[in-house]
């Protein structure tokens, strides 16, 4: 978290909207085999965000499928963005 944004998130900032309340999910593009699944949702939790939907490491799912969600306000779901990207 600290590597992409040390202070702030410039995007965020600049739009003015990080106290809105918003909603971030990942899904899959193609059939995988789910990878850090949990360590995502913690790093999402250290940064405000609610996770309401979480699949399990290990698990094998088919295209299309949501696989991560969580909500909170999108300053938090910003910071939180890239590292979780990089993580999955």
């Amino acid at each position: 978290i600290q590597d992409d944004t040390p202070y702030f998130d410039l995007t965020t900032s600049v739009l003015e909207i990080g106290d809105r309340l918003g909603k971030i999910s990942f899904s899959t593009r193609h059939e995988t085999v789910l990878c850090c699944t949990e360590e995502v949702a913690t790093m999402l939790r250290k940064v405000g965000a609610d996770v309401t939907l979480m699949l399990d490491t290990g698990e094998k799912v088919e295209k299309g499928v949501t696989f991560l969600e969580a909500t909170g306000k999108v300053g938090a779901l910003q910071i939180g963005w890239k590292p979780s990207q990089n993580l999955l």
